[in-house]
């Protein structure tokens, strides 16, 4: 913790991006059943890569834990667990990112509980579980999902079949049962599944990409504390000595809060745990007593916290972090119905019709016979793909407007575009104007009104640039009484987030320029939440 010390990192000065640093350890005859590696890693900067534990054996390597993007000026320690394994080497693989600005490093390397089991050489105690090899091990450290015997003797579904509730969820939820809620669920997910930059790179039970655990998934977009919960088979009270063993994994910016409540059958409820933050990139275990004078269940409750919303993958994200061009979900939630870019082939991307006028912008198909609309959509080039149009209305004068809106969105970078695809027909009786509003009112930045001989379809790209709480507006007209039929599709945002966008300049007389170059709005300044990555605008408050 200070100037003196030294610690390993990869440069990212130099290369490209995706070039991969690797450092290894020599290999390493026999790991014990509680074998764990520890570390301490550093990584930020506004384009730093990532950075993967490996395991290699021969020409075999396997992923056991992974860590990518800015983690904050801090350093945070790392819990790996490897287990047993044999002649294999520890690989340290480092990926560059997109530029320079941003380093990976490590410090602190150590490995703990590695030593081998010794060869057995008495009788184990009546306190103690005999293994398939002799060894011997307390009975309380049975089924605990560790292979504590080095043979998995002490793990063995033969074994663990008299523990109520024990399950690894490799294959099902056992006999946890799901309460029902047709929003939020715990769901099984594999480990071979690309992670978000948030979830394990492995499961628990098996340490590879084979294994499986539950997490939170939620189908629609829901309003904060939206719970979901699992409960475990009923628990009698005459049970002794009992306790609840389950690894966990919490990680992440607004990782909600996972709760773990028993409840009697007569509905009397008691909190066992309640963990509210984030708790680290790794699986950690936890155990604890349970007893009652009444038979009761224990139920695992997880949601969102209070100014958070929840992504489809489970993850939480912040109101203010929709709409700005940064998929902060990894799936992209928080982005999707902020009207962005959107083929119109699954709904309208959060595009609306503005409720002022008399007339709209409809979801259409192609079709031949009409002599307004287009044959065929652009996105799948057929009758059965979809578009936007003006529809021709029994009632409507000429010179009527209808507007298609996006949400506002924050900030858009200075190299971003918008582009799309457009169709006015020889016979469309309709035009198409591309408005930006802002606080400062209304400009054109695209208007269309020559109809097309061809009837083909035809591209629009557009600059955006550098722009604050803006919406973008498809603006169609009539050009004659009764009119409609200009018809939009495959709209496409490229190049638009802030991320990694490097200003001395903001576009606004009143921004402050954070120290990493970031630009923010001037009333953000000293409001008690940092709004620059780096803090500085909370720096001097």
């Amino acid at each position: 913790n200070t100037t003196d010390g030294w610690y390993l990192y990869a440069d990212s000065s130099n290369g490209k991006f995706g070039d991969l640093a690797d450092i290894l350890t020599p290999v390493i005859s026999l790991t014990g059943p509680k074998c764990t590696l520890l570390f301490w890693t550093y990584m930020n900067g506004a384009t730093v890569g990532s950075l993967q534990v490996l395991i290699k054996k021969g020409n075999v390597t396997s992923k056991v834990w992974a860590q990518m993007g800015q983690q904050g000026a801090q350093w945070r320690k790392v819990e790996v667990f490897l287990g047993i394994h044999s002649y294999t080497q520890i690989v340290f693989r480092a990926k560059r990112g997109v530029s320079y600005i941003g380093d990976v490093a490590v410090d602190d390397v150590s490995f703990q509980d590695c030593s081998p089991l010794l060869s057995p050489d008495r009788k184990c105690t009546a306190e103690e579980f005999t293994c398939a090899n002799k060894q011997c091990i307390a009975k309380e450290k049975l089924c605990d999902f560790v292979n504590d015997c080095a043979d998995n003797s002490d793990e063995t579904t033969y074994i663990c079949r008299t523990f109520s509730g024990h399950c690894d969820f490799e294959f099902d939820l056992c006999a946890w049962e799901q309460d029902q809620d047709e929003d939020c669920d715990w769901n099984l997910k594999p480990s071979s599944i690309p992670p978000t930059s948030t979830e394990p790179a492995v499961d628990h039970t098996l340490g590879n990409s084979s294994g499986h655990y539950i997490f939170i998934k939620s189908y629609f977009s829901q309003q904060p504390m939206k719970t979901a919960r699992l409960s475990s088979p009923v628990i009698s009270k005459k049970s002794k000595n009992c306790k609840i063993i389950f690894y966990y994994h919490m990680y992440g910016t607004g990782i909600g809060a996972l709760t773990l409540i028993q409840v009697s059958v007569s509905n009397r409820t008691k909190v066992l745990l309640n963990l509210t933050a984030e708790q680290g990139n790794f699986w950690r275990k936890q155990q604890l007593s349970l007893f009652g004078d009444e038979d009761f269940q224990i139920k695992f409750e997880g949601y969102c916290p209070h100014g958070y919303r929840e992504c489809q993958n489970g993850k939480c994200y912040r109101v203010e972090q929709s709409c700005d061009f940064a998929d902060d979900c990894g799936d992209n939630t928080d982005e999707n119905e902020c009207g962005g870019s959107c083929t119109f082939e699954r709904g309208w991307c959060g595009w609306q019709n503005s409720l002022a006028e008399n007339f709209d912008w409809v979801l259409g198909i192609g079709s031949h016979q009409s002599l307004r609309r287009p044959p065929k959509d652009h996105t799948l080039g057929n009758e059965n793909g979809h578009f936007m149009y003006l529809e021709a209305t029994p009632v409507g004068l000429r010179g009527d407007k209808a507007h298609f809106k996006s949400a506002v969105w924050q900030e858009s970078s200075s190299a971003c575009t918008m582009s799309f695809w457009y169709f006015i027909s020889a016979k469309a009786t309709g035009s198409i104007q591309v408005l930006i509003k802002t606080d400062k009112g209304l400009s054109e930045v695209w208007q269309e009104s020559r109809q097309n001989p061809s009837n083909q379809w035809q591209k629009a790209v557009i600059l955006l640039g550098k722009r604050r709480n803006f919406e973008v507006i498809f603006q169609g007209i009539r050009t004659r009484d009764l009119g409609g039929g200009a018809a939009i599709d495959d709209i496409e945002f490229t190049n638009c987030t802030t991320v990694g966008e490097i200003s001395e300049i903001c576009s606004e007389a009143t921004d402050f320029l954070c120290e990493d170059k970031k630009c923010i709005a001037g009333h953000l300044v000293c409001d008690y939440k940092p709004d620059c990555s780096d803090r500085s605008d909370e720096a001097y408050c």
